[in-house]
């Protein structure tokens, strides 16, 4: 009599889709009322199949990470095995020198140690908010001026509110360049919009004399520039799409080190 059955993840248990099939869960779910074992067997790491089994309502034992881990139905570590640090150490050591892309997934969470995956990351992200933002934006002014707000609205305090936008702006490129590192692009924007603020201000403050307006629109285009200098020099436009390794990859899996799951490594 079967007592046990054991099934991979990619491939196997997930469809096309990457899900698991409503056929497949009756049949599981089948074959517990029987009393047989059920048990996912896969080179994922926990976290990677957590959220199925939650979904799906499942309850079952888990081989994780190629045999690195095993868990009970209530997600317990029952079995494990660990390199040791020392291990780890060297090995790291060696990949890393090799410039190989690595990724640590751990019981805690997946770790890559490529920066250049975690910028093309923050990039793909700020162009999706910068162009949401920018879409939403348009729609807001679109429904000021249907409504007649914008009309409302008097010199001064449309003034504002553009400054207001641009200042968002800019700080959304600021911090896209912290993340991806650009350290000196920041501080050249800095100066150029140190720089920008003084002659605009004292053109329209001192030669045309146009008081608070001269005074707005002075840190309008200070931000502006310092937003379009960001814009090119980050090549956030470049970043479309998020890639952490190259598809044509050679992968390595080391088994656990203690406190961990397991190394993936791919060049």
């Amino acid at each position: 009599m079967i007592k046990l059955i054991a099934s991979d993840m990619d491939g196997t248990l997930l469809n096309d889709d990457h899900m698991i099939s409503e056929e497949n869960l009756k049949a599981i779910r089948k074959a517990q009322e029987m009393g047989r074992h059920f048990t996912i067997v896969t080179g994922r790491d926990y976290g990677a199949v957590k959220s199925y089994l939650e979904e799906c309502n499942l309850k079952c034992e888990c081989i994780l990470s190629n045999g690195a881990e095993y868990r009970d139905v209530n997600g317990n570590v029952i079995e494990s095995v660990y390199m040791n640090k020392d291990s780890v150490k060297i090995v790291f050591d060696i990949l890393n020198d090799a410039g190989l892309c690595i990724q640590l997934m751990t019981n805690k969470g997946s770790y890559v140690t490529n920066k250049e995956s975690d910028k093309k990351a923050i990039a793909s992200i700020g162009l999706k908010y910068v162009s949401i933002s920018s879409v939403l934006f348009g729609f807001i002014m679109l429904f000021f001026y249907i409504t007649g707000i914008w009309s409302d609205i008097n010199g001064l305090e449309g003034y504002i509110f553009s400054y207001y936008i641009s200042y968002v702006i800019n700080q959304f490129f600021i911090q896209f360049a912290k993340g991806l590192e650009k350290v000196k692009n920041m501080g050249v924007a800095g100066v150029l919009s140190t720089i920008v603020t003084i002659i605009a201000n004292l053109f329209f403050l001192l030669v045309i004399k146009w008081g608070l307006i001269g005074f707005f629109l002075a840190n309008i285009l200070a931000q502006i520039v310092s937003a379009i200098y960001l814009f090119f020099k980050t090549e956030i436009y470049r970043n479309k799409k998020t890639t952490y390794c190259t598809s044509k990859r050679n992968a390595y899996l080391f088994c656990t080190i203690d406190c961990n799951c397991c190394w993936l490594v791919g060049e």
